[in-house]
């Protein structure tokens, strides 16, 4: 999932800067009823590390941030240690307006208090703003090998359509699979990633629409042999997908949808298009929409949009000041 890829790059990029650090997974159990002891054996184990730490840096869930982001602020307040906290997705704001009257005030006084909150969204900033003591933004970014970099200018449109993530109704495969229907033979779409849902299974194994799982290492290189992106997303935890940047980083345009928190990342007509969820037809007058003219126009913006806003270097370079700043 693009929270654990972004995770693995933050810790890789951390190690690089040559900071060091000590790394606590956050779920060492995970099924059965051993789950209900994760909490405290995070705890424990940071317990361990205070004495060689300046910072408690929490990267979680919003389960996760609900559950051990009080303990953590707690054990950072005893030890007179720095706490950070970094909720990914977007659905923060869910989980606190889903908690009761005690547990928001909890909420506020241990997650909120942070010493530095970091969030993915703007428009998460600007609901919690009110009550937290630092926010800064840290959206999604991605590491990207200079070789795909400067290949991306040399793209042409072949009508050749991608989808990669969970293979499930709230990511819009469903809408993926009836546009198929509707389009000209010359086109052509693919699906790629893990089955999540059981309707999928048979139609995987008939259907060459569906390609299979693709490993993290081979996203790239599969993703580079496309035009263009599709995520008719309306998938409740959607923040900044992850695969959205890397399609901007190769100068590939995305049809995406009007949902969450997406149009802060993609502009309709700059990037690719903005489409209703759940809307066969438009996804379809999005396809069949595009020219060589306008994928050239595309292409290009989506790799400004990724030199200015999603490099690695960039976004954690900004993060790691924002952190020794603290310190």
């Amino acid at each position: 999932g693009g929270a654990r890829v972004s995770f693995q790059q933050l810790a890789s990029y951390i190690a690089e800067e040559e900071i060091s650090f000590y790394l606590v997974a956050t779920r060492p159990f995970e099924r059965g009823w051993q789950r209900v002891l994760n909490p405290l054996v995070v705890f424990w184990r940071c317990l361990l590390y205070l004495p060689s730490v300046d910072v408690i840096w929490g990267n979680m869930s919003y389960g996760g941030i609900r559950s051990l982001g009080p303990l953590l602020f707690l054990l950072a307040r005893l030890s007179r240690k720095k706490i950070i906290l970094r909720p990914f997705g977007s659905r923060l704001r869910e989980t606190y307006d889903s908690l009761g009257v005690s547990a928001k005030w909890l909420f506020r006084k241990t997650v909120l208090r942070a010493d530095l909150l970091f969030l993915q969204t703007q428009s998460l900033i600007d609901y919690f703003t009110p009550w937290s003591k630092r926010i800064a933004h840290l959206p999604t970014s991605r590491k990207i090998p200079n070789a795909y970099l400067s290949a991306a200018a040399a793209r042409s449109y072949r009508k050749r359509f991608v989808f990669l993530g969970h293979i499930k109704a709230a990511k819009g495969i469903d809408e993926i699979i009836a546009v198929r229907e509707q389009l000209p033979d010359d086109y052509i779409i693919h699906c790629y990633g893990p089955i999540k849902e059981d309707k999928y299974l048979a139609w995987a194994k008939t259907d060459g629409l569906y390609q299979g799982i693709l490993p993290n290492e081979r996203v790239l290189a599969k993703l580079n042999e496309y035009d263009v992106l599709l995520l008719p997303t309306y998938f409740s935890g959607e923040g900044y997908p992850g695969v959205i940047i890397e399609a901007y980083a190769l100068g590939i345009p995305v049809i995406s949808t009007d949902w969450r928190s997406i149009p802060e990342i993609l502009s309709d007509g700059e990037t690719g298009r903005l489409i209703p969820p759940k809307s066969v037809t438009d996804l379809r007058e999005a396809m069949t929409g595009i020219d060589d003219l306008s994928y050239r126009l595309w292409s290009e913006q989506a790799r400004q949009q990724f030199a200015l806003h999603f490099q690695q270097k960039l976004v954690l370079g900004q993060a790691l000041r924002e952190i020794k700043h603290l310190i």
